[in-house]
């Protein structure tokens, strides 16, 4: 299933294409951060194809993931903050 979500929505996108990094501070909790990566709702990317995608990292589990949000061109993801930097590693 990874290799297929990755060759119909990641293949033809080169890695200066997925910046994967902090987003603006907006309001929430202190041990959250939000980060995003630049496929959305127009890559044909749904909430739990992201879902998917980062768990399969090994570095979040469901339970650690607070929020997803798919738009048109992005994804933003809000997790813990001792998640986030080995998570954009694994990414």
């Amino acid at each position: 299933v990874v290799s297929m979500l990755h060759d119909k929505f990641l293949s033809t996108l080169d890695n200066d294409d997925m910046s994967f990094t902090p987003s603006h501070k907006i309001m929430m909790p202190e041990d959250l951060q939000e980060i995003y990566i630049n496929v959305g709702s127009d890559d044909g990317v749904t909430r739990d194809h992201v879902l998917e995608y980062l768990t399969k990292t090994g570095c979040v589990t469901l339970d650690q993931i607070q929020k997803v949000r798919v738009i048109k061109r992005r994804s933003f993801i809000q997790l813990p903050g001792e998640c986030t930097g080995p998570l954009i590693n694994a990414l």
